[in-house]
């Protein structure tokens, strides 16, 4: 799965109300958390 799926499935599930969205792996949740880390890092160098 690729980070952008793994954002829209973490953003379904937030939104969710049916419980239909199946909750985000840890594997998910963590390819998330690395690839806005590193945009950070990204933000950072350009000040």
């Amino acid at each position: 799965m690729s980070n952008i799926d793994s954002v829209k499935k973490i953003v379904l599930y937030h939104k969710d109300k049916t419980g239909f969205v199946k909750e985000p792996t840890m594997r998910e949740v963590t390819d998330v958390l690395v690839m806005l880390m590193g945009r950070q890092n990204l933000i950072d160098k350009s000040n």
